[in-house]
């Protein structure tokens, strides 16, 4: 008994600034019965938020020394509404035979799957630069080395 989940992103990309904003999220999940579709889509978005977070902005940096430079959650950037996107999310149903009435959980994909569609969505961006990036967090510093440090794509 397992819930399942996929996610696709369309990112804007700024070369010049670096800075990355998901524009559209597709998301379908699978946890069996749906009883209430507005909560599960909740637990949907409530799962990929903080996936693009973990994609675009979290990160914990360390000096020379080994000592925390990332002391607060000011410094940690924890996403917030503001980078919350449109979503259109799919509801999968193979009910459970294991539980009653069907049902599984959700939301757990949005965490796990949501930061590599992020990098995807950005690398496919950055495409036309010859450009790509292989970790995450994506930051603006990011995107502004790797279209500086790439090949020119001849077409």
């Amino acid at each position: 008994m397992f819930s399942d989940g996929g996610h696709a992103m369309v990112v804007e990309v700024d070369p010049f600034t670096g800075f990355v904003t998901v524009e559209k999220v597709w998301s379908a999940e699978d946890c069996g019965t749906v009883i209430n579709p507005d909560i599960v889509d909740g637990q949907v978005r409530g799962g990929v938020v903080p996936g693009i977070g973990a994609a675009l902005f979290e990160r914990l940096a360390y000096d020379a020394d080994g000592q925390s430079q990332t002391t607060t959650l000011l410094d940690y950037q924890l996403p917030t509404m503001d980078v919350s996107p449109p979503f259109e999310i799919a509801h999968l149903r193979s009910p459970s035979a294991h539980t009653a009435y069907g049902v599984k959980g959700t939301g757990e994909s949005g965490l796990i799957a949501a930061p590599a569609a992020v990098l995807n969505a950005v690398n496919d961006a950055l495409s036309p630069f010859g450009a790509q990036l292989r970790a995450i967090p994506v930051t603006p510093e990011a995107v502004v080395d790797a279209i500086a440090a790439a090949e020119p794509v001849r077409r």
